[in-house]
């Protein structure tokens, strides 16, 4: 092609490009919109501070019925400890701040629409029938977002 495009060199050029943009299956697309990380810029970043499912854990159960990943994770005047359950599939966690009380946990997850949790009195929030099914998810709480979890 030259340096110079004709209207018809661009208009094929185009229809080429949105071609290829339809072929993109639509899974793909919101995983995409949903990982875009800089539409959070001004969340604070949470850090994974504990994993059950690292390598090198010791595990708590025997076999797979009932099983739990654990995790932890901290920022500046905030820490959650979430347990990721199965068998019956849940999501529990608690919430420790230093002051003011975030009202609500929102887990995102891959693919699926944000899940909000209320945080009681003492800081527990819940969500049962709750399973990522492999799919990355974090939490937001108190102006701070989890790193992705898968």
């Amino acid at each position: 092609m030259s340096t110079e495009w004709t209207d018809d060199e661009l208009l094929t050029e185009l229809g080429r490009a949105l071609a290829e943009e339809a072929s993109v299956p639509p899974s793909v697309a919101a995983a995409g919109r949903s990982l875009f990380a800089w539409r959070d810029f001004a969340a604070g970043l949470a850090t994974l501070t504990s994993d059950s499912a690292a390598a090198g854990s010791v595990p708590l159960i025997r076999s797979g019925r009932g099983a739990r990943r654990s995790l932890a994770f901290e920022a500046p005047g905030l820490t959650v400890e979430v347990d990721v359950e199965s068998d019956p599939d849940a999501l529990r966690g608690y919430v420790v701040v230093e002051a003011g009380r975030p009202t609500h946990v929102v887990v995102e997850t891959v693919g699926a629409e944000p899940v909000r949790a209320e945080v009681d009195e003492a800081g527990y929030f819940a969500i049962d029938a709750y399973s990522p099914s492999g799919a990355a998810f974090r939490l937001r709480c108190g102006g701070f977002v989890t790193p992705w979890i898968r």
